[in-house]
């Protein structure tokens, strides 16, 4: 029972990040049916700041500051991107593309290949006993934290008003557009989110696995799986595949050895045949 019980804990707690990032992804793709092939780039942007800003200060600061950073370059982004937004699509994945490219190339130069470990504040070390078993505190905290901003974020698109201008632009940008509202301004605060979504689960992500530059591309690869098992468009499939497979990728790890890996995988192969469109998204 008590290794039952931190299996739990640990497969939500990954899970609960990879919502973070997917639900980044999943908006971009929602907004301009743009797949941001850069996103595992600003990740590891996020990751790496983070860690150089618990070395020059501390890693409560850089929970602040480097998912605003990553929103700052997700602006940049978006501000070119948008020049190709009348142009095929093949142009704006190239760009997102090499855009990744050029991100993770100039993490290579400030930090090189080496890997990278995140150093906690005293009082996240540690353990904590939960339900009879001990359980790392910074994990609980991830859970914590990931939650808060999970709940912040539907409560944003559901009960606020540009939360709702969102859910319409999502709809019919066509329409909006035609009751006199910026929809080019408004898909740019919704790219900025995205990225600070991003960053923040690069950011809380970091002080688990040491980090390096070169994990980019599998980023991103599971950030897709997550959203083609759980739906594109969807937050709740984006939540609800990514604690699935967290707790699949925890359970896994423990009783299958390596091959844990390939379970996404085969996951994602047989929804793509049984409900192409996502377990937990509607029909499209």
């Amino acid at each position: 029972m008590q290794r039952l019980i931190s299996l739990l804990l640990t497969g939500i707690s990954s899970g609960m990040v990879t919502y973070l990032s997917a639900a980044g992804l999943s908006i971009v793709i929602a907004g301009r049916d743009i797949i941001n092939f850069g996103a595992g780039a600003y990740y590891m942007m996020g990751a790496f700041l983070c860690y150089q800003v618990s070395r020059s200060v501390n890693f409560v600061v850089g929970l602040f500051i480097c998912p605003l950073v990553i929103a700052g370059l997700g602006f940049l982004t978006e501000r070119v991107l948008s020049k190709l937004y009348d142009r095929d699509k093949i142009y704006q994945l190239l760009l997102t593309l090499g855009t990744g490219y050029i991100l993770q190339d100039v993490i290579a130069y400030i930090w090189g290949y080496r890997l990278y470990t995140v150093k906690l504040p005293s009082a996240l070390q540690g353990v904590l006993t939960v339900a009879g078993t001990t359980f790392p505190k910074y994990y609980l905290f991830i859970i914590i934290v990931a939650s808060i901003f999970a709940i912040a974020l539907l409560i944003m698109f559901y009960k606020t008003k540009i939360g709702i201008i969102f859910r319409a632009i999502i709809s019919d940008r066509k329409m909006v557009g035609i009751l006199g509202i910026n929809v080019s301004l408004m898909f740019s605060l919704m790219f900025m989110l995205a990225m600070w979504l991003t960053g923040l689960a690069g950011t809380l992500n970091a002080p688990t696995i040491p980090i390096t530059a070169t994990d980019t591309l599998n980023i991103f690869v599971s950030t897709m799986t997550i959203l083609r098992i759980g739906g594109w468009k969807s937050l709740k499939g984006a939540f609800g595949a990514s604690i699935l497979m967290g707790l699949v990728n925890a359970f896994g790890a423990m009783y299958l050895g390596w091959y844990y890996s390939v379970i996404p995988t085969v996951v994602m192969l047989i929804v793509l045949l049984v409900k192409p469109e996502g377990l937990f998204a509607d029909k499209e």
